[in-house]
């Protein structure tokens, strides 16, 4: 069973390739030296990586976004169109840099260092809305990041549920630590909400997940909360549910939560159940892990199955 072509998805956010040094025994501290066992140059972003795990999955995927007109903006917009992902409404700006993010990856966790660039210049003058008639689903990813569109972000979920679309939002973290969004404004126009844990903890100040999902639940009818290697908890007209995590050799966790939430929208756009969506998600997020970069290892619908038919689930769940 595959997703029906024609529910088409349109991915706002930013841009950029990631640098990833893996397999640190632990994060570097000034005045210290840390070495890695590997090194690559991939597509970063969590857009970016969203929108090539959804594609891979049978979803037809295009991103609208903007990037420099330098090797960083190529080099992105080429894997992009390599991995499926239309590009048409990609934007090339020679006033600007490309956004670029430095990873750090240990086998547990991971740290980033980002220079914005053109991630910060994206705003609402480059999003065509009447686009938006060519699509089904919409997702945005990384709120904080998006310096030049966050004010407008209400008004583009808006317009989008008026046009019958579904929707779809991923926060990222707020990388000045200030968390400020107004979930009055965001959430009401997002279908599905998928911050992590940190994320939701910070938004509205719980002492625990539990509370901030039902909290949440108050502005979104699903919200979806990742929890890393405990897995993942979500609060909806299902009530709550939790799931744990499954057990791979991780390599890099760089763009795991990007593939949770391209599994967890996978199920949705085919109208499985909220149990089903956690299933296919957590698996995504975990086989994404056992390579490096975030979309190396980005499962295609087949490998997904398997994995699960491994991990001795009923395969009767992917029927609908």
């Amino acid at each position: 069973m595959g997703v029906n072509r024609i529910i088409k998805t349109l991915v706002i956010g930013e841009l950029n390739p990631d640098i990833i040094f893996s397999g640190l025994r632990r994060f570097p501290v000034p005045g210290e030296e840390t070495l890695a066992n590997d090194m690559d140059l991939t597509l970063g972003s969590s857009s970016a990586i969203f929108a090539v795990a959804l594609s891979r999955l049978g979803v037809k995927v295009e991103m609208a976004s903007k990037v420099g007109a330098d090797f960083f903006g190529d080099f992105t917009v080429k894997k992009l169109e390599k991995n499926g992902v239309g590009i048409d409404k990609m934007i090339f700006d020679k006033k600007i840099k490309t956004g670029i993010t430095v990873s750090l990856s240990t086998p547990e966790d991971r740290g980033f260092v980002t220079f914005l660039g053109s991630i910060s210049q994206l705003n609402i003058n480059d999003i065509d809305i009447s686009y938006f008639l060519n699509f089904k689903h919409l997702h945005i990813s990384s709120y904080f990041l998006l310096k030049g569109l966050k004010k407008d972000i209400p008004y583009i979920f808006e317009i989008a549920k008026k046009r019958g679309l579904t929707t779809s939002l991923d926060t990222g973290f707020d990388p000045d630590n200030i968390w400020e969004m107004n979930l009055k404004r965001v959430l009401p126009n997002v279908d599905v909400f998928l911050p992590n844990n940190i994320e939701a903890l910070h938004l509205q100040k719980k002492t625990s997940v539990e509370e901030a999902v039902k909290f949440l639940g108050n502005y979104c009818e699903n919200v979806v909360v990742k929890l890393g290697e405990e897995g993942a908890v979500s609060y909806s007209k299902d009530g709550l549910i939790s799931l744990g995590a499954f057990k791979v050799k991780s390599v890099d966790t760089t763009g795991a939560g990007d593939n949770f939430n391209a599994g967890f929208i996978y199920g949705f756009l085919n109208g499985f159940s909220t149990r089903k969506c956690l299933e296919m998600a957590n698996a995504c997020g975990a086989i994404s892990t056992t390579e490096i970069g975030g979309t190396t290892a980005s499962p295609r619908l087949k490998e997904l199955k398997n994995f699960l038919k491994k991990q001795h689930l009923n395969t009767n769940r992917f029927n609908n």
